[in-house]
């Protein structure tokens, strides 16, 4: 029987796909990825890493290129309210670990474009972490 590959698994797929270079590419500029697809009830994060003295939770987004999306702005109010709670429980099932208790907190939006050419931008955004 054939298998059934619905719009959500085929997004699951590239997000997936999205996810695994965004990783690759924060360890090629000396990132160290802790963990992905951190979920808690209310949120999910994609990647968190750590680099120097901060730890990073990262909003991954895929797009192919020519479309003239901009995938940052799919992170919209809701989605950041998902992350800092998602940030917030991370930050707390882990307060007794040193090695990221200590780490000061920041979120990033990675832009995966996909095409002829893979393009990966990587957006600072103290910002999204707090409330506003």
């Amino acid at each position: 029987m054939a298998k059934n590959n619905s719009g959500a698994e085929s997004t699951r797929t590239a997000g997936s796909y999205g996810e695994d270079l965004a990783s690759k590419e924060l360890q090629r500029l000396g990132y160290t990825v802790i963990c992905r697809n951190y979920t808690c009830r209310d949120g999910e994060i994609d990647i968190i890493a750590s680099k120097g003295e901060y730890l990073f939770f990262a909003e991954v987004k895929m797009r192919k290129q020519g479309t003239g999306d901009n995938a940052a702005e799919a992170v919209d109010k809701i989605k950041a309210q998902r992350i800092r709670t998602a940030c917030r429980s991370f930050m707390n099932e882990y307060r007794d670990n040193p090695l990221i208790a200590n780490l000061v907190p920041n979120a990033m939006i990675i832009e995966v474009y996909t095409g002829k050419e893979t393009k990966i931008h990587i957006l600072a955004c103290p910002g999204l972490l707090s409330e506003s």
